[in-house]
Formats: C-alpha cells, sequence, structure tokens
C-alpha cells in the first residue's frame, strides 16, 4: 500500500488551513479507537529534532470531517462561483487603480506648485544677491572717499 506522507506546513500550504487546525485533525485522529498510529503519522529524525510527516489522505478525510469540506464531486460547484469572486477580485483591482490614480494627480499638482514656489524663491534670492552687492560697492566708495586722519 504506497501513502503519501507530507509535512505540516505542506499540509497547511495545500488545504488552506492552520498549521494547528492540522495539529488538531491529527490528535483528534489518533484518539479515535482502533487506530494504527504509525498509518497516520510518521517521525523522522533531523540535525536538531525530529520531522513530523502526515498521511495525506488520512489528513483530508478527517479535515472534511471536521470543516464540512465538500466531497470533490460537489467541487464542481464551487468552481461556477469561481467567476463571480474573480470578477469581485477585478472590480476591486480597479477601484483602487483608480484611487492610487487619483493620489498621483493629485501629488503631481503638488509638486507643480511647489515647483513654482522654488522659482519664485531662486528669483528673490537673486534680487537679494543684485541689491547686497550693490551696498557693498556704495559701501566701498564711502569708505575710499572718507579721507583718513594722519597721525602727528
Amino acid at each position: 500500500m504506497d501513502q503519501e506522507f507530507i509535512t505540516i506546513p505542506e499540509a497547511a500550504r495545500l488545504t488552506g488551513q492552520s498549521d494547528l487546525t492540522i495539529m488538531r485533525a491529527i490528535k483528534d485522529c489518533l484518539q479515535q479507537p482502533g487506530v494504527n498510529a504509525a498509518e497516520i503519522l510518521r517521525k523522522e529524525p533531523r540535525d536538531n529534532g525530529f520531522l513530523y510527516l502526515v498521511n495525506k489522505e488520512v489528513l483530508f478525510r478527517e479535515l472534511s470531517k471536521a470543516t464540512d469540506v465538500p466531497p470533490a464531486s460537489q467541487r464542481g460547484e464551487q468552481e461556477e462561483t469561481s467567476p463571480k469572486r474573480e470578477q469581485t477580485l477585478l472590480e476591486a483591482k480597479d477601484e483602487m487603480i483608480a484611487t492610487l490614480q487619483k493620489v498621483v494627480d493629485t501629488q503631481g499638482g503638488q509638486i507643480e506648485d511647489l515647483s513654482g514656489k522654488i522659482d519664485q524663491l531662486i528669483e528673490r534670492d537673486r534680487e537679494t544677491n543684485i541689491l547686497l552687492k550693490t551696498l557693498q560697492d556704495k559701501l566701498f566708495l564711502l569708505e575710499q572717499a572718507r579721507p583718513t586722519k594722519k597721525q602727528a
């Protein structure tokens, strides 16, 4: 009898359940009377401890009992509702894109406004430099025109 054993994280990924839910299902299964633990769970030694492997078939059977997961024959019905879910996701994506586009447009306007203010500040700085240069020139001329006192 060829049984496939998988790790608990792999089982969680495959089933969409949490690790804790997987371990709880294993524990519940092991507590049932007449159950052979070796057929359900294996423990392999690793570097720092053990790696637990669970029988994939038994796990799926136990999870379907515990969480009322429909059998494979009824999963086709769920696939029919999947396009509705995809449509909802597409609508949410389009809404998010529109919102982000508004944010980008708003930020573009703010950047243009700040750019204009920076240009005005640069122009005021040039004017200030011209005024300071003129003041320095006039002070220099006054210094030269002032007679120096000779000490006797």
